[in-house]
């Protein structure tokens, strides 16, 4: 399948009838080839009007390939670079996609390609899937559950597992209104995967362990399987940010001819970390040449996540108008590697600790409790992948509304509770 003809395909199931996320369809698993063509400038500058110029950059850049620009040939006037001309022939109609998946963003329907011909004949959604699968782990109401955002308008309630911990349960297969189903297999996964959002054509999995449940056979009736993942390693946290997401989830494959039957259930991992040996305050000095001078001092830089932040301000030196002072924790999230790297900050909270000027000599006390807040573990070069690191953010406020800031690393770990 050419990226030529990805470009036209849309999802057609009922439920996508009526918005427009259904387009692109994202790449996923796929293997690629590279068919040299003849080059044929008449067609590409005859296909331009017809093409959808964002949806194919996304799925080009999601295939490791940063060649077109972001903005396309202004349809009103006349197209003549040839060198944008040679790189659209080539994206176009020399990359094959031979095996891999299509995803609908919008339904999360998936289309197989298969030989280089991609499946929209067969949709779950249009004549309906044949089985209901459900997946049962063992013991999970008596576990602590997380309630996680899964996309914009649902959430979904996970239990929560430890490193090293076993994780068993049951599947149970149903088939529908007295069907048969006919299958190449069935198997069972434990995953875990780093997914980015903005690449979304790549998901990195650092764990996958595969069970086989049933070989090729009929289905008439309901059937339970049993599976048990044995002591297994989790060794990162779960991670749900603004760019990326850790997860580690089950996933039942029910193989068929034509589109396989596909059902996952996520888990959330928590991972615990001794408190560290060493625990030194934070104490800095920072300033304007006579103007200002203060020191701030924290009473620690490593903080668990329902620990105290104790602190006080001292101004040694003030010459400028001080309106107010703020405190605020900031959650800055690092995705991929230079020069493709992504950096997002949040502002986790923020608080006026001082209304009014300062004197010299003044002390202001710090008291910020952090179990009140949505914080994570500290993460740092998770899988060469991402980073997550915390900063608290003193800012200073001026009667002609200038800001003076300094920030500063704290680090920030998960110890049992109680």
């Amino acid at each position: 399948m050419r990226l030529l003809t990805h470009n036209l395909l849309a999802c057609h199931a009922k439920a996508c009838q009526t918005t427009s996320n259904n387009f692109p369809l994202l790449l996923q698993n796929v293997q690629l080839e590279l068919i040299e063509a003849e080059p044929n400038e008449t067609f590409i500058k005859g296909f331009l009007p017809k093409l959808d110029w964002p949806a194919l950059v996304k799925t080009a850049r999601s295939l490791g390939d940063t060649s077109l620009p972001d903005q396309g040939p202004d349809p009103s006037k006349p197209f003549e670079d040839e060198e944008l001309t040679k790189e659209l022939h080539r994206v176009l109609l020399e990359i094959h996609v031979v095996e891999g998946q299509m995803v609908c963003p919008n339904c999360q329907h998936i289309y197989q390609i298969r030989s280089g011909i991609p499946n929209m004949l067969l949709a779950e959604h249009e004549i309906g899937n044949p089985v209901d699968v459900d997946v049962r782990l063992e013991g999970e109401d008596a576990r602590k559950q997380v309630e996680i955002k899964m996309d914009k308008a649902s959430k979904e309630k996970c239990p929560i597992y430890f490193d090293g911990e076993s994780v068993k349960g049951s599947v149970s297969v149903r088939v529908r209104d007295g069907k048969k189903l006919v299958h190449e297999g069935i198997k069972i996964e434990f995953v875990g995967s780093i997914e980015m959002f903005y690449d979304r054509g790549n998901h990195y999995e650092f764990l996958s362990l595969v069970q086989e449940l049933a070989s090729p056979g009929e289905m008439r009736a309901a059937q339970n399987f049993d599976f048990e993942f044995k002591n297994v390693e989790k060794q990162y946290e779960s991670y749900n940010g603004i760019n990326v997401k850790l997860r580690y989830y089950i996933r039942v494959t029910i193989s068929r001819r034509l589109t396989d039957v596909v059902k996952e259930r996520d888990i959330w991992v928590h991972s615990y970390r001794m408190p560290p040996d060493s625990n030194n305050a934070i104490k800095m000095e920072v300033g304007i040449e006579d103007c200002l001078h203060i020191e701030f001092e924290y009473n620690k830089s490593k903080y668990h996540l329902k620990d105290v932040i104790v602190g006080k301000i001292y101004f040694l030196l003030v010459r400028i108008k001080i309106k107010h002072m703020e405190l605020s924790i900031i959650r800055r999230e690092t995705t991929g590697a230079a020069p493709n790297q992504y950096n997002e900050s949040e502002t986790i909270t923020k608080f006026e600790i001082m209304d009014g000027a300062p004197v010299r000599g003044e002390t202001i006390p710090i008291r910020l409790f952090l179990g009140g807040f949505e914080l994570t573990p500290t993460f740092r070069d998770v899988n060469k992948k991402f980073s997550t690191r915390y900063y608290l953010n003193l800012v200073l406020i001026d009667e002609e509304n200038r800001r003076y800031f300094k920030q500063q690393e704290i680090t920030v770990f998960r110890i049992p509770e109680n």
